[in-house]
């Protein structure tokens, strides 16, 4: 039977998705790169496998499967790892990444020579999100 409160519902199901994930932290940790119990996450070891980190309502069989391409990291650790990864990759070599550096510097030249940003985005097949960001030097995905 549902809560005739839905706050109270939302409230008990984020306890309840909470404690999931710390008996599970508990269970696997500590960080598997220093050994700390501190500040532990849950780190896809190769984040092309990822589905999603939104894992803990479902199922024991499918939240496994997606926990066993994962490790325990401490928040340093993890981020360290991240930021050393492809992840992380700036500009062509981003997994994002959509455009080359030399169509960003076409971009900008146009945009700059007074074409449209709707325009130059349709050439480009991006969004004029995604123009602004470059014309402003506001991205990282694409330089």
């Amino acid at each position: 039977m549902p809560y005739v409160d839905p706050e109270a519902q939302l409230a008990y199901q984020r306890e309840w998705i909470k404690k999931r994930r710390l008996d599970w932290i508990a269970e696997n940790g500590p960080c598997v790169d220093c050994g700390t119990w501190e500040n532990l996450e849950v780190d896809h070891v190769d984040a092309s496998q990822k589905v999603t980190h939104r894992i803990w309502s479902w199922s024991k069989a499918r939240r496994d499967a997606e926990l066993a391409k994962c490790a325990i990291r401490c928040i340093q650790c993890h981020d360290i790892k991240t930021v050393s990864s492809a992840e992380c990759a700036r500009g062509e070599q981003h997994v994002q990444s959509v455009l080359t550096s030399e169509q960003v510097r076409e971009v900008r030249k146009r945009v700059a020579n007074g074409e449209s940003q709707t325009v130059v985005g349709k050439d480009f097949g991006v969004n004029n999100k995604h123009i602004w960001d470059l014309v402003h030097y506001r991205t990282r995905i694409y330089e």
